[in-house]
């Protein structure tokens, strides 16, 4: 996705204290905005108050092409073999 969406993104969300740290993690996550076919799902429309570019995301439409197929799924990252001794609660096995 290119600059000018997510700058159009934030935008949309600005002065929306709930909205911002979401639209935050979908921009640092980076899997879902370079998804093939996500593009779709971000209308890019001007502010007519201000004539800011602003997007949005059809979340609906996005959820229902999930499920029906329509996007590919995200890549799971694998975690480092040693990663996987440690809980993910933070606490440490004890030996047996």
């Amino acid at each position: 996705m290119t600059e000018a969406v997510i700058a159009a993104l934030r935008a949309h969300v600005a002065g929306f204290p709930a909205g911002q740290p979401g639209i935050d993690l979908l921009i640092s996550h980076g899997g879902f905005l370079t998804r093939p076919g996500f593009r779709r799902f971000a209308d890019t429309f001007t502010c007519v108050s201000d004539g800011t570019p602003t997007a949005q995301i059809g979340w609906q439409s996005v959820h229902t092409a999930g499920h029906e197929g329509h996007l590919p799924p995200l890549r799971r990252r694998m975690a480092h073999p040693e990663d996987r001794r440690q809980p993910r609660s933070g606490h440490r096995r004890q030996p047996a």
